[in-house]
């Protein structure tokens, strides 16, 4: 714990505010228990698809359901990538319910 906060938590200080997201933001979830935080790959109609460690006990990409959403992140570009947007994919396979 930081501050009183689960530690996933607390990455919804990290970088500045970023709005809708895009390739590469760290996309902070809550969950029972705490929070779980993920690098935004891509999204389908309800699920963000996010690069996380400890997601089944392995780093993986997960689908996770868009109402979980606590906050995004970005680091403060002084440049900002031109990859940095954001992709639609495929909804293909389960949402995760429960990343611990």
């Amino acid at each position: 714990m930081i501050l009183g906060r689960p530690l996933p938590l607390s990455w919804a200080r990290f970088g500045v505010e970023g709005g809708k997201p895009e390739l590469g933001d760290v996309l902070v979830f809550m969950r029972q228990g705490g929070g779980h935080v993920g690098l935004y790959i891509g999204e389908d109609s309800r699920c963000y698809h996010v690069l996380g460690g400890n997601q089944g006990d392995r780093v993986c990409i997960a689908r996770i359901a868009k109402e979980r959403l606590y906050s995004v992140r970005q680091p403060p570009y002084v440049n900002k990538p031109r990859s940095t947007a954001t992709y639609r994919l495929a909804a293909n396979g389960e949402v995760s319910s429960n990343e611990a």
